[in-house]
């Protein structure tokens, strides 16, 4: 979420459930994995192999699948809002089209436990068997509640815009006055 308004009393972030990119990539990625498998099952049909056709309506189930969450994402909308003066905040998860709200956390300021930036790197094998790795750095910004017991998600990367996360993250910390830990690092 990206800090949107701080009138001094209230301060508001807003954002999308994990990122534009990785939204508009499952948007894009769908459609293509559906286009593919469902000429493959066209093909396989012309030429009467039977068997292999349910392969590429599994194929064209997961594409739709992966555009249905995508779409899904982008219709979300998140929202953190701070009102210093009450010393309460409140996180809502909303779907934007039918205006219903998915999640709701209230909370007092004498529930918030820290507000932490987690740094990792993540590496992913190459399932090919030729060894090589790949390696993503990932940051997150997270607020600590003791009551309700959550974690709510300020902010996150894996496109190396540490300091937009960690801009957020003291924000939002010192808006409720708790300590903005620090944890992981990356390899």
């Amino acid at each position: 979420m990206k800090p949107i308004r701080d009138t001094g009393t209230v301060l508001v972030l807003s954002g999308m459930p994990h990122g534009v990119g990785w939204t508009l990539f499952m948007v894009l990625l769908g459609p293509a994995i559906t286009a593919a498998a469902g000429g493959a099952a066209s093909e396989l049909w012309s030429q009467a192999i039977f068997g292999s056709i349910m392969v590429g309506l599994v194929g064209c189930g997961i594409g739709l699948l992966i555009t249905w969450t995508g779409f899904g994402s982008l219709l979300t909308r998140e929202r953190l809002e701070i009102d210093r003066g009450l010393r309460r905040g409140v996180y809502h998860k909303v779907n934007i089209l039918t205006q219903r709200e998915e999640k709701r956390h209230e909370f007092a300021f004498d529930s918030a436990v820290q507000v932490e930036v987690i740094r990792r790197t993540e590496r992913h094998h190459d399932s090919s068997g030729t060894g090589g790795t790949s390696e993503v750095r990932m940051c997150k910004a997270e607020l600590r509640l003791r009551t309700p017991r959550a974690s709510i998600t300020i902010d996150s990367t894996s496109n190396g815009q540490d300091a937009r996360v960690e801009h957020a993250a003291n924000l939002v910390a010192q808006a409720i006055g708790v300590h903005l830990e620090h944890s992981g690092e990356y390899d």
